[in-house]
């Protein structure tokens, strides 16, 4: 990930499908959502994926930290 020009955030885990990963915030400081597919899929009514905060200061180099990460819970910032 990389908000300033040459700069890298961070990298996210490759074990894990990140089919939406969105930022917003203020200034330098952002937080994340992002949504993890779940594999295997688990059978209904559970859902097929995960979402985790993550955070990152756009003007730090790697920077991005997984603020959360509780299986089989979903999390996500009141505010962006």
């Amino acid at each position: 990930m990389s908000g300033v020009a040459g700069e890298n955030l961070g990298t996210l885990p490759t074990t894990d499908d990140y089919p939406l990963f969105f930022c917003s915030g203020n200034e330098s400081n952002t937080l994340c959502s992002a949504i993890i597919n779940i594999s295997p899929t688990p059978a209904l009514p559970s859902l097929p994926f995960q979402s985790d905060i993550f955070f990152i200061n756009a003007l730090t180099s790697n920077s991005l930290a997984q603020v959360t990460s509780t299986l089989n819970s979903n999390e996500a910032p009141l505010s962006f």
